[in-house]
């Protein structure tokens, strides 16, 4: 959901990110007045997005609306992308070598912190422009990282969970291994 509570923003196994209204109005869902007409008389209403955009090549894992015109999108296709929404296009890409299955960010600590099909978790700093873009790497599951997440709270404080049952509470300063 958009900071100011007006759009929405999904990603799926279509590979696209597309961008709808929030409104519950039929009547401000940017679709054709006859698919309109076809909706109303189904009792049933349909959306179209407002934006698609393409760019990934598959199924989009996680979609989280960074500020009021940035989203950042994991995919499996090994790339995060910053979507700028007024432009409808691109703004940044992370490539990594395994397939994401989570991404997060922290608007405390402006960066991302990302989960893939290994047991590793990668904190990338987007705004990086010397070196690599990935900052840390924490280790301490035993299979896969299926989901990450910040805390609200607190800058350095995220959660991960996997394939092995079990969900790890890390700091970000300490990346030897999680506190509990």
């Amino acid at each position: 959901i958009s900071p100011n509570s007006e759009q929405l923003a999904t990603g799926a196994w279509d590979t696209y990110l597309k961008i709808w209204s929030a409104s519950l109005d039929v009547n401000d869902s940017y679709e054709p007045q006859h698919k309109k007409l076809k909706a109303l008389k189904s009792h049933l209403p349909t959306r179209t997005p407002i934006h698609t955009l393409k760019g990934h090549k598959e199924n989009i894992v996680s979609v989280e609306w960074i500020e009021s015109q940035l989203i950042c999108t994991a995919s499996m296709d090994h790339t995060i992308k910053l979507w700028d929404v007024e432009l409808g296009g691109l703004q940044n890409e992370i490539v990594a070598e395994k397939a994401f299955l989570g991404a997060s960010w922290s608007n405390l600590s402006r960066a991302i912190i990302a989960c893939s099909a290994d047991r590793h978790i990668r904190l990338y700093d987007p705004r990086s422009n010397e070196g690599s873009i990935c900052k840390m790497v924490f280790t301490s599951h035993s299979l896969w990282v299926s989901a990450i997440t910040w805390f609200r709270t607190d800058e350095n404080l995220f959660l991960s969970g996997n394939y092995d049952q079990c969900v790890k509470l890390w700091d970000s300063r300490c990346p030897k291994a999680p506190l509990y």
